[in-house]
């Protein structure tokens, strides 16, 4: 699964693309309902608060791209002198209008959000939790909505956060067209870990139902691996009873301890998965599990895994 560090790698192309000069969308107000609604290719707004401060990309630096599997990058800047302040939005596997994650990668409906400046590049980091972006709007020349996040320093001289809030955007697509989002792009999964909001920002399903079939979810807190056998239909699979399950966290997690495992093999173990719908395509179903720590790890206290859901693509 993709690390935030492997994000950090594409830091400078999307910095690139904060400076791109593009065409903008054309005149109008941003209310569809309006006696003069915007045209089909959007107001071109693109606007935010930055750490509380006022940002809004002027239109000649203003770009949106449209790429396959509902990839859309949305960058912006402003100049002011010889700086500069850009935005970039970079969202994957998005079917079509809703709310998304930001801060995911791999498998997952969302995305990443860069925050840039001359001192250096603020990343959201693959938490699954970074922020939101809701789109309102999104047809093959326009994408309008809503976002915020707070991006970690990643580059150049940057230190600290970035905090954006109140963004918006109504914007034409300028270049390249979108591919329906594959099942397998689009999965979720979500807890309680800990006593804390568990969000895979990146996710995988693998094998086949009528053998062993893996969901396995990741962010910078936790990875989950949960393993059903002969899943004929819908029901409650119990550890040691057709589901299995691993857990671990990486060094210096802050719930439970440094590194490592949690297994639903050790003994103490309790906890099920129930599938509660089946199609041709997806898999939906529900988990809890009280999880006894082994292995080479330093972690010791049991870990609880509370309303756990999860929508996969087979």
């Amino acid at each position: 699964m993709r690390s935030a560090r492997g994000f950090a790698g594409c830091f400078v192309l999307l910095l690139g693309l904060l400076f791109t000069t593009a065409c903008g969308g054309g005149d109008g107000p941003t209310d569809p309902n309006s006696p003069n609604p915007p045209p089909p290719g959007g107001s071109a707004n693109f606007t935010a608060n930055v750490n509380g401060q006022a940002w809004a990309s002027a239109a000649n630096l203003t770009n949106v791209t449209a790429a396959q599997s509902g990839t859309y990058i949305i960058s912006g800047s402003v100049l002011a002198g010889a700086s500069a302040r850009g935005i970039t939005l970079t969202l994957m596997n998005i079917p079509g209008p809703g709310t998304y994650p930001l801060g995911t990668g791999a498998g997952v409906s969302g995305g990443t959000a860069i925050y840039a400046e001359s001192a250096g590049g603020w990343l959201t980091p693959l938490s699954g939790e970074a922020g939101t972006i809701t789109i309102t709007t999104l047809t093959a020349t326009r994408i309008a909505g809503t976002f915020s996040f707070t991006a970690t320093s990643t580059s150049g001289g940057a230190t600290g956060t970035r905090t954006v809030t109140n963004g918006a955007f109504d914007l034409a697509i300028n270049a390249g067209s979108t591919t329906p989002v594959p099942e397998k792009s689009r999965m979720v999964l979500k807890a309680t870990i800990g006593g804390h909001p568990y969000n895979a920002s990146t996710m995988v399903s693998t094998g086949s139902l009528s053998t062993f079939f893996g969901i396995g979810g990741s962010n910078t807190r936790h990875s989950i691996n949960i393993t059903l056998a002969n899943i004929a239909s819908p029901g409650t699979y119990t550890l040691g009873g057709g589901a299995a399950v691993q857990v671990s966290a990486p060094p210096g997690e802050p719930v439970t301890g440094p590194l490592c495992c949690w297994n639903g093999n050790f003994s103490g173990s309790t906890g099920s998965v129930t599938v509660t719908a089946i199609t041709a395509t997806r898999m939906t179903g529900t988990f809890n599990f009280v999880l006894q720590p082994g292995g080479s790890g330093a972690a010791t206290a049991p870990l609880t895994i509370a309303n756990g859901t999860f929508d996969v693509g087979l």
